[in-house]
């Protein structure tokens, strides 16, 4: 049986899993001191509110990273979507975007807010999306919607790496 690790809203009506093989590949990205931020797309499985990541992709070549931002470039991330889907026939999707911050427990900026605003638009139903930032030691999920601010969600079940 695989573990998860669990992530739902204070009222419990929307729940996010990620598998453990998602959560090891993004504490690999954890930054140090010296790293540029990295990041990429959640892909998974949408059930009704619920949420069950199963894939996270790794950064390109292309993307623009410093210390202190990530610029996500779209080649390459949409191809691995449309891959994943069409093997998965169509249950396995694009459900948000992740990133590395130098912080041991994370929080998002005023750029990270601004861009995240921005994905339920993008997605064919403006479905309600994630946002995943990698801290040093934890993660930090919300879900995202067109017009409220992100709703930060809480762990049932803590990621926290030391």
């Amino acid at each position: 049986m695989q573990i998860m690790s669990s992530w739902a809203t204070p009222d419990k009506r929307v729940l996010v899993l990620f598998s453990d093989a998602v959560t090891d590949f993004l504490f690999a990205f954890r930054q140090d001191r010296h790293q540029p931020e990295a990041g990429g797309i959640l892909l998974g499985h949408r059930r009704g509110n619920h949420v069950e990541i199963t894939h996270a992709t790794e950064r390109v070549l292309t993307d623009h990273r410093t210390r202190v931002s990530f610029v996500r470039e779209n080649h390459g991330y949409q191809e691995k979507a449309v891959e994943l889907w069409k093997s998965s026939h169509g249950t396995i999707g694009y459900i948000g975007e992740w990133h590395t911050h130098p912080e041991t427990v994370p929080s998002p900026s005023l750029v990270d807010i601004n861009q995240w605003s921005q994905l339920p638009s993008r997605n064919a139903n403006n479905a309600a999306m994630l946002g995943v930032i990698v801290g040093i030691t934890r993660l930090y999920v919300a879900v995202l919607r067109q017009n409220p601010p992100p709703t930060i969600l809480q762990p049932e079940r803590d990621v926290k790496r030391s």
